[in-house]
């Protein structure tokens, strides 16, 4: 239980400093976050998403 909760926890804040730098126009930057999450946890769908979504821009 605390683990998940640290997980979810630590996936959290890797996804949101991804999106602060995507969001700063530092994008190979904010993909080592994301990659980080999915590394954490690969069925972490949402990292998977708006990683994908900054190889679009």
């Amino acid at each position: 239980m605390v683990l998940n909760l640290f997980k979810r926890n630590k996936l959290r804040k890797l996804t949101d400093k991804g999106i602060k730098l995507r969001k700063e126009g530092k994008y190979e930057e904010s993909i080592r976050y994301y990659d980080e999450a999915i590394e954490l946890d690969p069925k972490f769908k949402y990292a998977w998403l708006i990683r994908e979504i900054v190889y679009l821009i």
